[in-house]
């Protein structure tokens, strides 16, 4: 089985586009802006293991302000101080190099969730 982890971190101090800019300074990422009915605006970038980041605004496109109620105008209601999420899906044996970059970059961006999953082996 292969073992991988979704991270997602939150940026308070950074834009979604000097996000964008930093990690493909950093790590040589090319990020592909992408357009969601769900997501609105997003970048997107292919890892060498398998793996994505994705970042995108804080914000629900989706959120109507006359009928929603407060909270749900943030994907991450219980953090709305940041307002750029960046979302990590790597293999579990990987370093956190992209998590430690924005948190140089910006010392106030937390860890918001973490999720591991498993997938079986290519049988060949």
């Amino acid at each position: 089985m292969k073992r991988f982890i979704t991270k997602r971190f939150g940026v308070s101090a950074l834009s979604m586009e000097e996000v964008v800019g930093l990690l493909a300074a950093e790590f040589g990422l090319s990020f592909e802006c992408r357009d969601s009915s769900f997501w609105g605006d997003y970048y997107r970038a292919d890892l060498s293991d398998c793996g994505s980041v994705t970042v995108n605004l804080n914000d629900d496109p989706m959120y109507r302000p006359d009928t929603d109620p407060p909270e749900d105008a943030y994907f991450e209601s219980a953090f709305p101080e940041y307002g750029v999420l960046v979302f990590v899906n790597q293999s579990v044996s990987e370093p956190d190099a992209i998590g430690n970059a924005l948190r140089v970059a910006d010392p106030t961006t937390t860890l918001i969730r973490e999720d591991y999953y498993s997938e079986p082996d290519d049988e060949s």
